[in-house]
């Protein structure tokens, strides 16, 4: 069987078995692989992998592992309230026992873990259930499992798992019966931790609690609902409320649901409030007749009943989000995430003041986080964050249609996507907008990225960078970047649209030029001269005698002519970059139209460099256009970095008519620049002198430049980022020529005052003095020390390195006056070695030691950091263990299992900004489960193919292979070690040294690495865990409810790595890269990357 190393790297049985009591338990969607996969030496049999949704489990037919589910006497006890006695041993159906106490107590007297439900349970009063991990099957039961009488009952839950599937059949085959827990006539449930409702299918509403006429329900951290199903036309695959019932979730998790509306949750008539807790991966689907809506939340007045005794009476509905997560979910048709639809005009209220909506996605229509519908429907988005949530006709963050009631003040917005209109938010059918905080930023849609059509009023709050993550060719043919103006677009106050998301103005429908237009209702101040807002319309007339386009109107109450006077003097408003060049905007000087911004006659200003000898980094501004008749300032030229000064704008050719700032330029213009060359030179040499010194010993040089813009060869010496390195041997020399004057410089040499020698310097650092050449002259002196008489006796002291956590040395003994060079590079988890130093305060920095008395030195550290294209701040599981219950962690792992791991480590918008399936490998072909992933890695350079044209992707990987891959996501300088005996002239060297210096790696206690040995799971699980400073110090930073493996012990050396890598979790950091966890989480579904 397979090692899934890689959150959920390859779908398979293993996810929808459950791991433990309390544990995760995943269920995604099975892929056989083009290959049998060698995740160890064994391969993979082929019953792992299921070819279709039926088939998640494997096959578990006649063979040896179907025993597992069979139903024995002795694994299990009955449970009959209806027709069973207490006095019975439960140890078969026909001596069931009638209460859930005596049940727990057989089973605990007998070790057994699983109880049988065999008839519904009638909770009457008040009943609290702690089975203290047990699971609580179905047993030839169709009906609800759990039934709450009245209004009087209460059922409170604690650490025991309901499952809805018949004992001896698998989630996936669960027959279709009724709900798990059932109150139709009110009552209190109560979810605490360890409760677990699951595997569900049923033929009406609420698959995992049907709540019906005012039932209270709360749910807490630890609780979960998950993997339940309703059939047909049918709501709250997870839970559903009716009729005046409340849900508090103050934690937990209801994921993996499905159902036609609300696959997580469906609220009719009813509230919830959600203060915390996961809703996520949930799902909908579609009937004959009905449309698929609301897969993480559903909220309605109404919903028509489909049989039996559950009818709802319309009535008002509410829900509130102060915090937790809605992410993951998949509709069909609207509301990836939430989805208000009423349906007999009774109001609905949506408050999100916090938490987060993220990753949800509609696959055919609208609405990725929130789509709501009617007037009735009030959203209010006052905090929190919608993000990552995609829909494929409109509305990627938020699709509103016929929703009057809406409002937008504060939160984030950010980075959806629709493949129609509205990354950020759409407003179709006559829907309205107020907008007086928070911001929109970063969403994607052909037309409008950040907002689409309807009625729009922005008095507060930003609209930015929107689809900013496109091409610049991409972005031409998109309508309106940020706004694409529907029936009405109300601008004022201190509302923004940065300069980069434009506007878009159609045309109208007799008059192209009285088309729609930006409607400023206040006095506005969210512009200005250096932040305008662009424009882009589809008429494009200039004025004349009588008005051009009409673009913006000032409104009397934000001032009228005398506004848009002040805005046509400012230039706050500007033609978007996309449209051709020559038009300017102002004031309108029309009659009766003088409130009006218009396209009015323009002049063009020119820039052109006239000096012989000009810089190559820079360029003149580009040209460009003002009102005829109005002031200019000149553009300011971006300086050069190649040792010139430019000596301002003028209006000859001749450079001697300087231009004057505030010119009324009346007709087209050219200005001219002119350039000065303002060079030096640095020369730096080195002499080596003394009896001893050695005239053939290269020494290694640094020039630091004041200006890290420079790049390139100046003479000798080639800069990158203003810095050139070179070795000298004795008499040697570089010169840089053609520097930029004026700027500073810091010669440094890696081996002064080491090895014996005495170095001295001038001129090691200043500035650079035009038309003249410095140099920097590097003196090494070393003389052999004279004999003394015979006799005498030499003092020796010792010295103590104080590794601080890192590498451990043996003291060692010298001769006084001797001078050490410190060339110890110590390794530590983690951590990058920055030097010894003198004081434990690690204030005095130093390179060598003279030994007069016994000396200590002390290493300085500083935390290496989650590389910045690798997602540090989720902690998802990435290792899956065996349907045996095992994680292997002595097992292998291949090349594309690897390379898998780290492409879901990637930070979300790397990992889709470089997404591709295409690569020069022969052996990743479209098709295989790891293509993307292959291919992706490589074209970040991250990993490389064992041939030119093979990537082996089956093989194991080596423990050099994978020191490599990791090196390469950190490029920042670092000392190496040289501490493997091992690895000289392989060639993984130099990469297994930078990932050692990193702290990420570490080798044997004989000072080998074995760079050739496969990796074992534990190794590859530890380094990936000190990439991602992902490091719980202890036991105590752990969760008891974890998933945890019978070959994975708390005494082995890889406990904390494995416990870490195979449970998803929030945390707290603890110091610099330790962690101590807080809840357990769900992981992201990956399937999408598998085709």
């Amino acid at each position: 069987m397979a090692f899934l190393m890689v959150f959920t790297l390859m779908p398979c049985a293993a996810f929808a078995e459950e791991t433990s009591a309390e544990g995760q338990v995943e269920s995604l969607e099975a892929e056989r692989p083009a290959e049998d996969d060698a995740f160890g030496e064994g391969g993979l049999d082929e019953a792992f992998f299921a070819e279709d949704a039926d088939s998640l489990i494997g096959t578990l037919e006649a063979d040896e592992e179907s025993a597992a589910f069979a139903v024995s006497a002795n694994t299990v006890i009955y449970l009959d309230q209806q027709h069973g006695a207490d006095e019975n041993d439960g140890l078969s159906e026909a001596t069931a026992v009638k209460t859930i106490e005596k049940a727990n107590k057989l089973a605990n007297e007998k070790n057994i873990n699983d109880i049988c439900l065999s008839s519904f349970y009638r909770v009457t009063g008040t009943e609290i259930w702690d089975l203290g991990g047990k699971t609580l099957h179905r047993y030839k039961l169709g009906g609800y499992m759990i039934e709450l009488a009245d209004a009087s009952a209460s059922l409170t839950l604690s650490n025991v798992v309901i499952d809805g599937a018949e004992y001896s059949v698998d989630a996936t085959h669960a027959a279709e019966t009724d709900s798990i827990i059932k109150a139709a006539n009110g009552g209190t449930i109560v979810l605490n931790s360890g409760a677990i409702l699951q595997n569900n299918k049923a033929a009406q509403f609420g698959s995992g609690i049907l709540a019906n006429n005012r039932v209270n329900i709360t749910m807490e951290d630890g609780a979960i609902i998950r993997n339940n199903t309703n059939r047909n036309y049918e709501l709250g695959g997870g839970i559903l409320i009716g009729n005046g019932s409340t849900f508090t979730m103050n934690g937990g998790e209801i994921s993996g649901n499905t159902a036609n509306g609300g696959g997580g949750v469906a609220i009719i008539g009813s509230t919830m409030v959600m203060n915390d807790g996961v809703i996520s991966n949930n799902s909908t689907y579609k009937t004959s007749g009905q449309g698929s809506y609301g897969a993480g939340v559903y909220v309605a007045d109404y919903a028509n009943a489909s049989g039996g005794d559950t009818l709802f009476t319309a009535q008002p509905a509410s829900f509130e989000m102060n915090g937790g997560k809605i992410t993951g979910n998949t509709a069909l048709d609207y509301g990836g995430g939430i989805l208000t639809f009423p349906q007999q005009s009774k109001k609905i209220t949506i408050n999100i003041n916090n938490g987060e909506i993220s990753g949800n996605k509609v696959t055919k229509g609208s609405g990725g986080a929130v789509a709501a519908f009617f007037g009735v429907t009030e959203l209010n988005i006052k905090g929190g964050t919608l993000t990552g949530n995609s829909a494929y006709q409109f509305g990627g963050g938020v699709f509103l249609y016929q929703a009057t009631n809406v409002t937008i003040s504060g939160g984030t917005i950010s980075e959806n996507k629709a493949l129609r209109g509205g990354g950020g938010v759409c407003l179709r059918e006559g829907s309205a907008v107020k907008q007086t905080g928070g911001s929109i930023e970063n969403n994607v849609a052909k037309v409008g990225g950040g907002i689409y059509s309807g009625t729009y009023t922005m008095t507060g709050g930003v609209i930015k960078d929107n689809n900013n993550s496109l091409t610049e060719a991409a972005r031409l043919s998109t309508l309106g970047d940020g706004v694409f103006v529907g029936t009405a677009f109300n601008l004022g106050n201190d509302a923004e649209i940065s300069t980069n998301n434009d506007v878009y103005l159609t045309a109208g429908d007799s008059i192209s030029k009285e088309g729609r237009y930006i409607n400023v209702i206040s006095p506005y101040t969210g512009a200005s001269t250096a932040k305008p807002i662009q424009i882009h319309s589809e008429d494009r007339t200039v004025e004349n005698t009588e008005i051009g386009t009409q673009l913006v109107r000032y409104t009397t109450n934000a001032g009228g002519e005398t506004a848009a006077a002040k805005a046509d003097e400012d230039g706050i408003f500007v033609p978007s970059w996309k449209m051709q060049e020559g038009l300017a905007i102002g004031q309108s000087k029309a009659a009766g139209k003088t409130d009006w911004m218009t396209y009015v006659p323009a002049v063009k200003i020119q820039y052109q460099w006239v000096s012989t000898d000009n810089p190559t980094d820079v360029t003149p501004p580009a040209n460009d256009y003002i009102r005829t008749g109005r002031a200019y300032t000149a553009k300011v030229q971006q300086d050069s970095h190649q040792g010139y000064t430019f000596d301002g704008w003028y209006t000859d050719t001749s450079c001697s008519v300087p231009y004057v700032d505030g010119t009324v330029l009346n007709a087209d213009t050219v200005l001219y620049g002119r350039w000065t060359a303002a060079h030096g030179n640095l020369s730096v040499t080195k002499t080596v002198a003394g009896n001893n010194g050695d005239t053939s010993k290269a020494f290694n040089f640094t020039v630091t430049l004041g200006d890290t813009g420079i790049n390139g060869t100046f003479g000798e010496m080639t800069f990158t980022g203003g810095k050139a390195m070179f070795s000298l041997k004795h008499g040697e020399s570089k010169t840089a020529t053609n520097l930029p004057a004026g700027i500073t410089y810091t010669v440094s040499e890696a081996e002064a005052d080491k090895d014996g020698y005495t170095t001295t310097f001038a001129n090691a650092s200043g500035s650079i003095v035009k038309d003249a050449t410095v140099t920097a002259a590097f003196t090494n002196t070393k003389d052999s020390s004279s004999g003394g008489g015979g006799g005498s006796h030499t003092t020796k002291y010792t010295l103590h390195y104080e590794s601080n956590g890192g590498t451990t040395y043996k003291d060692e003994r010298y001769s006084s006056g001797t001078v050490v060079t410190l060339d110890k590079v110590p390794i530590r988890e983690s951590y990058t070695f920055t030097g010894w130093y003198a004081d434990k305060e690690l204030t005095q920095k130093i390179s060598s030691i003279k030994m007069t008395s016994d000396k200590t030195v002390y290493a300085g550290w500083k935390a290496t950091g989650v590389p910045d294209i690798l997602n540090g701040d989720n902690h998802y599981a990435y290792v899956i263990g065996y349907p045996d219950g095992n994680v292997r962690p002595q097992g292998n792992i291949s090349r594309a299992e690897t390379a898998t791991i780290f492409f879901r480590l990637l930070k979300e918008e790397v990992r889709d900004g470089n997404l591709t399936a295409e690569n020069t490998f022969t052996d990743v072909t479209d098709g295989q489960w790891h293509n993307k992933a292959i291919s992706t890695m490589a074209k970040l350079g991250i990993v490389k193919g064992r041939r030119a044209d093979s990537f082996d992707p089956d093989a194991s990987i080596t423990r050099a292979e994978f020191a490599a891959i990791c090196a390469r996501f950190n490029t920042k300088p670092v000392e190496n070690s040289g501490s493997f005996s091992d690895i000289s002239g392989h060639w993984a060297e130099n990469e297994i040294e930078r990932a050692a210096a990193f702290g990420w790696i570490s080798g044997y206690p004989d000072g080998t690495f074995h760079p050739d040995a496969r990796i074992t799971r534990a190794e590859a699980m530890t380094m990936i865990n000190r990439v991602l400073c992902r490091m719980p110090q202890s036991e105590s930073d752990l969760l008891d409810s974890m998933v945890t493996w019978p070959d994975n012990k708390p005494s082995d050396w890889h406990y904390l790595a494995v416990q870490e890598a195979t449970n998803s979790h929030d945390f707290d950091r603890q110091g610099e890269v330790g962690e101590s966890w807080t809840k357990l989480t769900s992981v992201p579904d990956w399937t999408r990357y598998q085709k």
